[in-house]
């Protein structure tokens, strides 16, 4: 059964974030295939919603590698998958 997705406020800012500087810094293609790569893994994770990984600080979160810099913090909750943040890989994990 595909799972609904919703995004948090948190999560859509985080990405809307990463994708203008990816889109200042590096152009429109890295921009681009960024939002490319997202859409398919939330389509995948959709699909297959415990693919990724618990975190070990709340077993109900899971954690999905986006891209070599960023991780999907999310919490499958019934038929819905809440996407929580998106977390740059580089920055102190403490911080989250």
């Amino acid at each position: 059964m595909v799972k609904k997705i919703e995004w948090s406020d948190r999560a859509k800012f985080r990405f809307q974030e990463i994708t203008e500087y990816l889109l200042l810094k590096w152009g429109e293609k890295v921009a681009s295939d960024f939002i490319d790569t997202t859409e398919s893994k939330l389509e995948l994770l959709s699909i297959f919603p415990l693919i990724g990984a618990k975190t070990v600080q709340n077993n109900r979160v899971r954690k999905l590698l986006l891209s070599k810099h960023n991780r999907l913090f999310y919490e499958v909750k019934g038929d819905t998958i809440y996407l929580i943040t998106i977390f740059d890989t580089r920055s102190n994990y403490n911080s989250l």
